[in-house]
């Protein structure tokens, strides 16, 4: 799950991603929308939510967290790994 801020601009959504995802295999790719947050983030009263479904790799998971944390228009993330 990726939280964008609210001023971003959703063409430039593939070519984040692909930056972010690196090697790891895209299975299906949600946009949630445009909604509130539950408390202000770096003064942004709401995000644009993008929940993502990867394949790859657990080794990836490292790589993947410090991409998304180089991004400026990504204010929060939550990266979780299933079996």
């Amino acid at each position: 799950m990726l939280v964008f801020r609210p001023d971003f601009d959703i063409k430039q959504r593939d070519e984040v991603l692909r930056k972010l995802i690196g090697q790891a295999k895209v299975k299906e790719v949600k946009d949630l929308g445009k909604k509130r947050l539950s408390y202000p983030i770096a003064k942004h009263e709401e995000g644009i939510y993008i929940l993502a479904t990867l394949e790859g790799e657990a080794l990836k998971v490292g790589d993947i967290e410090k991409q998304t944390r180089l991004v400026p228009d990504v204010i929060r993330y939550l990266l979780t790994a299933t079996k």
